[in-house]
């Protein structure tokens, strides 16, 4: 399941390079980037991850985000596939409407 969740993130590249070709490359870096961030977040291994840094500098705010991510699984109860992919989506769309689009580059 945790293929899926990752591999899931470029859905919404593929279809802007398919379909809409309104997509910056800096919105597709971004927005998988987010993507993938997330997903990892909302998966068991973030957990795993933050059991394995106690102790260190950063528990408290892995344990903060480990709390946050909790209460959003309760909230709403979606897969990490879906979490993942609605910041992916969000982001890579307003990255690309704010940043310049390369004219050399289009068909």
């Amino acid at each position: 399941m945790f293929a899926a969740a990752f591999s899931i993130q470029l859905l919404p590249l593929t279809l802007d390079v398919l379909f809409l070709h309104r997509g910056t490359a800096a919105g597709a870096s971004s927005g998988l980037t987010t993507g993938l961030v997330v997903a990892f977040c909302f998966t068991s291994l973030f957990a795993s991850l933050t059991a394995a840094m106690a102790g260190s500098a950063i528990e408290p705010i892995l344990l903060g985000l480990l709390d946050l991510v909790d209460s959003c699984k309760a909230w709403v109860p979606l897969h990490a596939t879906a979490w993942g992919l609605i910041p992916n989506v969000l982001v890579f769309a307003l990255v690309s409407r704010l940043g310049k689009r390369d004219r050399s580059r289009q068909r």
